[in-house]
């Protein structure tokens, strides 16, 4: 029976390429997904779901998946390619779900180069047109800083505590770029809380669409079993990561744990040549508001008390836009004010390519929902807040090259005189 199902498969293939129809589409070699899966910690069971979702929906693909798994303990590191052929492999409830193609000790490399070395050496055995990048497993927000104390994503447990930075992955991505002369094209974040305007701005060079979450992500992770099959479409880029929302939106119909999803598609290159020009002119025309009324700065803060943050002291890019819109509306010849913040929020809304929030935003009457998109920006809520991070901040890619968004926030939570 079984060699009877491969001669049929086959058949169907070869009619397949040989088809004109088929031969009008886009080679079904064109994508693969590479998912670096960190589960050395408290995951690892949400990784074994994930990976049966994987298996399950490359079955009936022929997409390409590569994963490089880290498992709990120091039994060491395993890469493997999950590919129909594998159908009959049972992997459920054990560490490493299929013979490996590549074993690494855990002492062996740091994460940086395991990554580094993950996405060159796929390419290399799978060279395709376009690629998605997955990393998996827990996040804590932004850090450009591999030793900073909070903020980073994929943290190892073991031997010792290591994760990966937006430094880190910048870097890696970038030599990806320089030796293959082309892009990671979509880079999707399955952790949280890193779908934030700085960690964006400090990739916008090296990836053209980034997938994430702003708010704590529930355990179900992508919507594998829609993304593998949809990847035989031959999509562009800007079609797959559009979809990808809507993939989630899908799922929840479900899945009642997906209550709480905050996810978003970010087109790089609208965010980094219109977005942040806009924010920028915003920017300004505040700083000289407030130095010419700086009697408003206390009432400005009482207003943003209202807008709920997120984890690390971040609030809804879009939200925050909405009540800055909501303060001035209500005081006089503030039309310059006005005008900037709506072309800014326009802006927002073309670099925001799709996204998908839970039903559990609707109960929350603190956020306008026209508003709310799910990519995060650092605002903190008190001049502590401000103290405790803005160091961090300040080595960001963002505040380094931005001239006047910096300077608002200190102006507002920093102890400068007006």
């Amino acid at each position: 029976m079984n060699k009877l199902f491969f001669k049929v498969k086959l058949l169907i293939l070869i009619f397949l390429i040989s088809s004109p129809s088929f031969a009008l589409s886009e080679d079904f070699r064109s994508w693969k997904i590479l998912v670096y899966m960190q589960a050395d910690n408290d995951l690892f069971k949400y990784a074994q779901e994930d990976l049966n979702e994987m298996y399950s929906a490359s079955i009936s693909s022929f997409s390409k998946v590569m994963v490089e798994l880290d498992t709990p303990g120091s039994k060491g590191i395993s890469r493997f390619s999950v590919f129909s052929e594998f159908k009959n492999t049972p992997f459920a409830q054990v560490d490493v779900p299929m013979t490996p193609l590549k074993v690494i000790g855990e002492n062996d490399f740091s994460q940086k180069m395991r990554l580094l070395n993950f996405i060159v050496e796929s390419e290399q055995m799978y060279p395709t047109d376009h690629t998605m990048l997955v990393i998996w497993g827990n996040g804590e927000g932004f850090s450009r800083d591999q030793m900073a104390q909070f903020g980073a994503v994929a943290i190892d447990h073991y031997p010792h505590l290591n994760k990966l930075s937006m430094g880190n992955i910048a870097e890696n991505l970038k030599t990806y770029q320089e030796i293959f002369n082309k892009k990671i094209d979509i880079l999707a974040m399955d952790a949280c809380p890193l779908q934030t305007l700085e960690v964006a701005y400090e990739l916008k060079d090296v990836t053209d669409f980034i997938i994430g979450s702003t708010q704590v992500k529930n355990f179900s992770g992508l919507p594998y079993d829609f993304i593998i099959p949809s990847l035989d479409e031959g999509l562009s880029p800007y079609k797959l990561a559009k979809k990808i929302p809507y993939f989630f939106e899908k799922m929840a119909t479900t899945n009642n744990r997906l209550d709480t999803q905050a996810v978003s598609t970010i087109n790089q290159k609208e965010l980094s040549l219109v977005f942040i020009s806009e924010l920028e002119k915003l920017a300004k025309i505040m700083l000289k508001d407030f130095s010419e009324n700086p009697h408003q700065r206390n009432e400005f803060l009482e207003k943003l008390k209202e807008l709920p943050f997120l984890l690390g002291e971040n609030r809804d890019l879009s939200t925050l836009l909405a009540t800055f819109e909501s303060y001035y509306y209500n005081l006089n010849q503030r039309d310059l004010i006005l005008e900037q913040i709506r072309i800014t929020r326009q802006a927002l809304s073309q670099s925001l390519t799709a996204y998908y929030v839970g039903s559990a935003y609707s109960n929350d009457l603190r956020i306008d929902l026209g508003a709310f998109k799910g990519f995060g920006v650092w605002f903190p809520t008190t001049y502590e807040a401000y103290l405790g991070n803005i160091k961090a901040f300040n080595n960001s890619r963002l505040f380094k090259e931005l001239k006047t968004w910096p300077k608002l926030i200190l102006k507002l939570y920093g102890l400068e005189v007006f």
